[in-house]
């Protein structure tokens, strides 16, 4: 038993050094070929002639275009889920066909400024050629996987978000860690800190608005502007009853008819709204945290997307329930940097075609 026990440990140990050897090696390669391209560009620059500076620096262009491009020449990592591991070996395949006429192109500039006659012209015409037909392998690859069935995409997509939620855990070490479900909305999500079912039939009426100590408490370092003081001051989800009503800092309005002799009912949304989610985030290195309040359809894409700053989750949750629609609160502050097209939130709820956004006040 000990024996399988120090094997197993053994095997472990080993598995992470060798990553770890791979890895290093990886990034001493890139920074070999980046410190050459970047000793090119040097020398290029000492050179007082115009063509002896354009040769110098155009010979630093392959081995930026090396470092750049190699990596997608190894395979994805090990322990992928099948469907993920098929995109990224079918993702690299497309890249590795583009990286090939890519350092072409960049070897016949680098004839081209150094050649003569006939080889310097069809040393550049080649160059032209390998340009142009570049990106149409990551073009071709795209498209093709665009028609991929949708059950497989969507597989892929439950993969990476499930690998999003894991990094999240590891980043900052949460106390109470994210549980990821594939089951749950759109292609997987994580378990919402808190859930409440709706209530039977629609209660009376109710009021949430912004509290102004949590939203100075939430915009961290920024300053209070007169654009946060119009927030509070117009912003307010209502129920009255029989609709629901959303306004922003900008006095923009949507009403939605909940009540039960308006089944069908949605205003200007897409579709009849089915959950009311709040989401509190807050990305590594940004000053302040957001709040966002999401109106859901049945499948957990997103209706409308209002801001939330200032508002309680309890009082959001009251107004939610009275107006029949579930409720689910989500706190995934210390996520790793982000670019805003690809936002955690934004992926686990992708936006429904006819999708509505209430904003702000105009200037902050």
């Amino acid at each position: 038993m000990s024996m399988m026990i120090w094997w197993g440990v053994t095997s472990r140990s080993l598995h992470r050094l060798r990553a770890r050897a791979q890895q290093g090696w990886r990034r001493a390669v890139t920074g070999v070929l980046g410190a050459t391209a970047t000793v090119l560009v040097v020398i290029g620059a000492e050179h007082h002639t115009a063509h002896a500076q354009h040769l110098w620096m155009a010979s630093a262009v392959p081995f930026a275009v090396a470092a750049v491009g190699w990596p997608v020449w190894r395979a994805p990592e090990e322990g992928l889920p099948d469907a993920l591991r098929l995109r990224e070996r079918s993702r690299r395949i497309g890249l590795r066909a583009t990286s090939v006429p890519g350092f072409g192109a960049s070897v016949g500039l680098v004839v081209r400024l150094g050649a003569h006659g006939a080889l310097a012209h069809d040393s550049g015409v080649a160059a032209l050629w390998a340009v142009a037909l570049a990106p149409v392998p990551v073009l071709a690859e795209s498209a093709l996987w665009g028609v991929a069935p949708r059950r497989l995409r969507l597989q892929v997509r439950t993969a990476r978000l499930a690998e999003a939620v894991r990094d999240l855990n590891a980043e900052n070490g949460r106390v109470s860690q994210l549980d990821f479900d594939p089951d749950r909305g759109y292609a997987g999500a994580p378990v919402p800190r808190r859930s409440i079912a709706p209530a039977g039939d629609p209660a009376a009426a109710c009021e949430a608005r912004p509290s102004q100590g949590l939203a100075t408490s939430m915009l961290g370092l920024q300053l209070v502007s007169r654009a946060h003081r119009t927030w509070i001051q117009e912003s307010s989800l209502r129920w009255d009853g029989t609709t629901l009503t959303l306004t922003d800092g900008r006095r923009n309005v949507v009403t939605v008819r909940l009540d039960a002799a308006e089944q069908a009912g949605r205003g200007r949304l897409a579709d009849r709204p089915v959950e009311m989610a709040w989401l509190h985030g807050q990305n590594v290195g940004e000053p302040g945290s957001e709040i966002r309040i999401l109106l859901l359809d049945s499948s957990s894409r997103r209706l409308l997307t209002m801001p939330g700053l200032g508002y309680l989750d309890t009082d959001v949750a009251q107004v939610a329930t009275a107006s029949g629609l579930r409720f689910s609160s989500h706190n995934w502050v210390g996520a790793r940097f982000e670019l805003p097209w690809r936002r955690l939130w934004m992926r686990v709820f992708p936006r429904r075609r006819g999708h509505v956004r209430l904003r702000m006040a105009r200037r902050l």
